[in-house]
Order: structure tokens, then C-alpha cells, then sequence
């Protein structure tokens, strides 16, 4: 886990990721696993505001030898697109 905790995005250099969800989202929670095929997993939920209204985020990263990257994104139990992740990232990164 900390090592997305540490991690940066190239869109965002300035602040870790565990900045940008800690500055973000409401109590984020974060879980590690691993699946039965042998990846390592780390998940991200809490709470944000999404059009206007309180959602519960859930982000999940997929770690591969030293990289990583995004898998999923759900809004209250509900699969978001890639599109919707970038956006994400993007105010998470702007957010203070």
C-alpha cells in the first residue's frame, strides 16, 4: 500500500497520491489485498461530492512490480468510465 501512498501521477507531480485523496475525499479508507491470481490490489473509499451531491468513491489501483495504475472507479456501487477516473484525478490533483 505505500507504495501508491507514495506514488505520484505524471499529471501530477506536485503531491502524492495519498495528498490528493487525503485533501479530497471524506475519511478515505484505504485496504490492500491480493486476488487469487496473485495481484496486488489497493482500495480508496470515502466520501466526495459528485454533481452536487454526497457519493461514496470507491478507487481501486492495481500494482505491477514497481508500477501501478488505476483499475476502477465506482460512485455508490456503480462502475464509472475511464473518462470519469481522468476527470477524477484531474480536481483531485487541483483540489488543496
Amino acid at each position: 500500500m505505500f507504495i501508491i501512498k507514495s506514488s505520484t501521477l505524471s499529471s501530477c507531480s506536485n503531491k502524492t497520491l495519498e495528498r490528493m485523496i487525503n485533501g479530497f475525499m471524506a475519511y478515505p479508507i484505504w485496504t490492500s489485498g491480493e486476488s487469487e491470481e496473485g495481484n496486488i490490489f489497493v482500495n480508496v473509499k470515502g466520501g466526495i461530492i459528485f454533481q452536487e451531491k454526497k457519493v461514496d468513491a470507491a478507487l481501486q489501483f492495481s500494482i505491477n512490480k514497481d508500477n501501478f495504475r488505476v483499475r476502477a472507479l465506482e460512485f455508490n456501487e456503480i462502475p464509472q468510465n475511464r473518462l470519469m477516473i481522468t476527470s477524477l484525478l484531474t480536481k483531485m490533483c487541483k483540489a488543496q
